[in-house]
């Protein structure tokens, strides 16, 4: 649980609040059964109706007293739970949000989502028992026996063997139901991926029919579920009476000795009820010290799980990270980080600007004298301040995106870190070696040795069979990937060393599978730029061939759009999508496949639409249709994850076998 110990720190005047109150409320619980033991030895034994009132009104006061104690001890609680779970699960959120998209890979969405719902909800009902019962048990249980020694010390000596054997009991229970409830946690997890799967699959189960086969698969976790759980309630089920057992043994031991020695006048009446009532005090704390730690059991199968997901080193690391700050063995101080992090902040707005201000220069400057003295270190820094040059200030010149020898495949579901990690010292980009780190087990490469260089504002086509590796070649463009071999470069910029937001704010990508979100058409078409105005938005979707249909729903643009998207058509679905993208008005646009479901004459009308924005971006385009790419002056035919012929459709009718058979395929 040490992921959560900076959490509680934040709420520590809190949770010492509370405490105060919890002290004060355990002290007015342990004077209680000394004032009843007063009332009956002094008042009621010796008919002093004067010291019954007197002693009452007192006990009266310390019941009030320990209330009032009580109900801020929980309003405390509460509030630290609650703010606790509510900063954990934001965390939470932050951190997969920075996962790599390998990373996401590994994870079951299932899983995350009962981390961040089921984990987080036992961790904060232990933190609010903890300080609501925890921590008052302790005070509790030693107070009430330090008070049964002074009240008599030989039946006192009944707790030293009913204690520790209690507590044995509950250590037992806690190595035998901490795996149980780990198991348990896990089988909710695939519970829920199975509920998940068919909710959003729905439709191709009532299509098909096969809600028999559903219910089946949903029955089998559902069974694993219930049986994990009643194995690890059967645990809480033995050991509790067998605790309340021993705690009954030592009532009845009590009363039996007590019994010869009332009798005998060395014990009175009211210190046998007191010493009960202490017993009693213990055996509640010890109840509920059980009854936390049956928590705890469950809290630290959840903890363990939350911290899987706060101690994941597979993030998405910008290019200062990985390359800048490690070329330079951080040399720079935070003046000169800053400096240039605002040099390329420029790129998500219309910075249009190319001049330098002095302070800047000063910042970028110091970068490369840094490391003045050692050639080695000089030429990183060098290469790092290259690499932090603005997106938009690129010169024309360079090739928006170049790929120069690039072999890619997916890492395994190994629970390594992904991305770039030869197998042999590699070297960067001044040419100094560097070791891998964190190696992981690649699957069989999607892309084996791609080269191409598209220049700014042009458009490349990019067509082959399925399976060619196409989609896997533009994810990394924006740098969802890192590829194993070679290297992808961005207006320059090689995305090993790129500031990964930086990189995004150039680029437009509209997927194949376009997902829509919960909210009206221009909350989803804003998504792509946050500030867009009602004009930009309808000029986005006029290019896209939206407008009409947008116009045409009740609302407008104001038309609620449900989950994922369901009360819109395919191809509405892909527009808003496109749209979307435009808003962005990136330097870069790539969109994969993304008007598969339109017409061709539609499909003609949004790619002239996007043709003629002004400014141009360069496009990536992936079809499968020839007629898309055969006017273009660059066409990549991708096949079995190599590129088979780059360049225009003449010189690939004449020198590509891929080509023409798509083309006779297609147009013949």
């Amino acid at each position: 649980m040490s992921h959560l110990i900076p959490y509680w720190k934040r709420y520590q005047k809190l949770i010492a609040i509370g405490l105060f109150f919890l002290v004060l409320e355990s002290f007015g619980d342990l004077l209680q059964p000394m004032v009843v033991s007063m009332i009956i030895d002094r008042g009621v034994m010796e008919g002093a109706l004067d010291v019954v009132f007197r002693l009452g009104g007192l006990m009266l006061l310390i019941t009030v007293f320990g209330a009032s104690c009580a109900a801020m001890r929980c309003v405390m609680a509460s509030k630290v739970s609650q703010q606790f779970g509510a900063d954990l699960r934001l965390d939470m959120f932050a951190k997969i949000n920075r996962f790599s998209f390998a990373a996401l890979g590994r994870r079951e969405t299932a899983g995350l989502i009962t981390r961040m719902t089921n984990d987080t909800s036992q961790l904060m009902s232990f933190t609010n028992s903890m300080m609501r019962v925890f921590m008052r048990s302790p005070i509790l249980l030693f107070g009430a026996i330090t008070m049964t020694f002074l009240l008599n010390p030989r039946l006192a000596m009944i707790l030293l063997v009913i204690v520790p054997l209690i507590a044995i009991l509950m250590y037992i229970s806690m190595r035998v139901g901490f795996p149980l409830f780990t198991k348990m946690q896990e089988a909710l997890d695939r519970n829920n991926a199975v509920l998940r799967e068919y909710l959003s699959g729905v439709r191709v189960v009532k299509a098909y029919n096969t809600f028999d086969q559903e219910i089946g698969r949903f029955d089998v976790s559902n069974t694993d579920l219930a049986n994990t759980s009643i194995k690890a309630m059967r645990v809480i089920g033995v050991f509790f009476p067998v605790i309340s057992f021993a705690v009954n043994i030592a009532v009845v031991a009590t009363l039996w000795l007590a019994r010869g020695w009332v009798a005998d006048s060395q014990m009175n009446v009211g210190q046998v009820v007191a010493f009960l009532n202490y017993v009693m005090q213990i055996t509640m704390s010890l109840r509920m010290i059980f009854n936390v730690y049956q928590m705890f059991i469950r809290a630290k199968a959840s903890a363990n799980r939350v911290s899987d997901i706060m101690a994941e080193e597979d993030a998405e690391v910008d290019g200062r990270d990985a390359a800048g700050r490690n070329a330079i063995d951080g040399s720079h101080d935070v003046a000169d980080w800053n400096a240039i992090e605002d040099r390329r902040g420029s790129v998500g707005g219309n910075a249009t600007d190319n001049s330098r201000s002095a302070a800047e220069e000063s910042a970028i400057d110091n970068s490369q004298g840094a490391a003045e003295g050692n050639t080695a270190e000089n030429s990183r820094c060098v290469a790092y301040r290259n690499a932090m040059h603005s997106y938009a200030e690129t010169p024309k010149n360079k090739p928006a995106v170049a790929f120069t020898g690039v072999t890619f495949s997916y890492p395994e579901n190994t629970g390594e870190q992904p991305g770039r990690q030869p197998t042999s010292p590699s070297k960067d980009a001044a040419g100094t070696a560097r070791q891998p780190s964190n190696p992981v087990t690649e699957s069989e490469p999607v892309l084996r040795d791609v080269s191409f260089s598209l220049p700014s504002d042009e458009i490349m086509g990019i067509i082959g069979p399925t399976g060619a590796g196409k989609t896997s070649l533009v994810q990394l463009i924006p740098a969802f990937y890192l590829p194993q071999q070679g290297s992808v470069q961005v207006n320059g910029v090689s995305t090993e060393y790129a500031n990964i937001n930086a990189l995004r704010a150039s680029i437009a990508y509209v997927s194949q599978q376009n997902t829509l979100f919960y909210g009206t058409i221009a909350d989803n078409i804003r998504m792509g730029k946050a500030n867009a105005t009602v004009e930009e938005v309808q000029a986005a979707a006029k290019a896209a061939m939206a407008h009409e249909f947008i116009e045409a729903c009740p609302e407008g643009y104001d038309t609620i759009v449900s989950q994922k998207g369901v009360n819109l058509s395919g191809g509405q679905k892909q527009r808003l999508g496109i749209a979307r993208a435009l808003v962005r008005k990136a330097q870069i646009l790539i969109l994969d496949d993304c008007v598969s479901a339109v017409d061709v004459e539609t499909e003609a009308a949004i790619l002239q639409a996007i043709g003629n924005l002004d400014p141009s971006p360069t496009i990536v385009m992936i079809t499968q249709r020839i007629s898309s790419v055969m006017n273009l002056r660059h066409i990549l035919v991708m096949d079995a994850g190599k590129a088979a012929g780059y360049g225009s459709h003449d010189y690939l009718m004449e020198n590509c076998r891929v080509y023409q058979e798509i083309y006779h395929s297609q147009l013949i």
